[in-house]
């Protein structure tokens, strides 16, 4: 029964439509393996495993991805279990990509916006009425590193909540 839904979702490329702009999160279509690290206060580290998948879907109009933490059944410890997904759609009005993330695990939907900034890809949004920066950075065809930033009270600071190093799964070698 499920086929039929993940052909129709699944695309094998990037719509033309998207040009050049499909470069810009196409890096991340395949699946990774790595670890998650929260700083969920000054003193406190916690540390998991971690998996992501990434594809081009609606006929490659959108990247859409799944964040699963902890992967699997493998041991550690984190703040919060992520099993969600982003969405990534072009915004041909604005020159940005529209970024929604879903957690249903913790009911948490952030709404972003994307783009290039210099060789990082950085996303702006709100959580909870703060501002959040989430970067794509140290991008490679074999590795990125992913980091949560939110903005502090004092309205000039950034402080990084979270962190993803991620490495492209061998089984895609």
């Amino acid at each position: 029964m499920a086929q039929p839904f993940l052909d129709a979702l699944q695309a094998t490329g990037a719509h033309p439509a998207l040009a050049g702009h499909a470069e810009t999160y196409a890096w991340m279509i395949g699946s990774w393996t790595g670890e998650v690290t929260d700083f969920p206060d000054e003193i406190n580290v916690l540390r998991g495993p971690v998996e992501m998948h990434a594809s081009w879907v609606l006929q490659g109009r959108a990247i859409q991805d799944v964040w699963i933490a902890p992967a699997g059944s493998a041991p550690g410890q984190i703040q919060a279990e992520r099993y969600g997904t982003t969405l990534r759609i072009f915004d041909t009005a604005h020159a940005q990509w529209d970024v929604r993330w879903f957690n249903p695990v913790s009911g948490a939907q952030v709404s972003l916006s994307g783009q290039r900034v210099g060789d990082q890809l950085v996303q702006l949004g709100m959580i909870n009425g703060r501002l959040v920066r989430w970067v794509f950075s140290e991008i490679t065809s074999r590795q990125f590193l992913w980091q949560g930033f939110v903005l502090g009270e004092d309205g000039q600071t950034w402080r990084l909540q979270t962190q993803f190093r991620f490495e492209r799964s061998s089984s895609q070698d």
